[in-house]
């Protein structure tokens, strides 16, 4: 079963706003150490019924390799090292509000598996939710 947010996108952003000032902060306090934090990862299907977006939102650790210059632009290889600290070293990173969370974006509205939703519901009370079959 998945639900529809009505209106929902709106919040994300909100929600993410607010979030991510904190990851800010975080990512130039660690950057010495060659690691970087992402919040969330998006993947794009294509069919040819149309293309979506999904995006899946937790904690992706990249490290940054400078690998020279181009000219007078340096060139950064990002490598994925996976979704757990990569060095116990580094300070714990501020705690995500949609860590674990897989949604779909269509217009204005989010939808998401209705399992999810029950662990984020208080971030989009106030908002119409219709509960759907996919």
């Amino acid at each position: 079963m998945y639900v529809r947010i009505v209106n929902g996108k709106q919040r994300l952003k909100e929600i993410m706003d607010n979030f991510l000032k904190s990851l800010y902060d975080y990512n130039a306090n660690i950057r010495n150490t060659g690691y970087y934090l992402k919040p969330y990862h998006v993947v794009v299907y294509k069919s040819r019924y149309g293309t979506k977006k999904y995006y899946y939102y937790g904690r992706y650790w990249y490290r940054v390799k400078y690998a020279g210059k181009k000219g007078k632009t340096s060139i950064v290889k990002w490598e994925y090292v996976g979704k757990n600290k990569p060095d116990e070293r580094l300070p714990d990173p501020p705690p995500h509000p949609l860590e674990g969370i897989v949604f779909l974006i269509e217009g204005e509205d989010i939808i998401m598996r209705e399992i999810d939703y029950m662990k984020v519901s208080k971030l989009f009370e106030g908002l119409k939710i219709v509960k759907i079959v996919l």
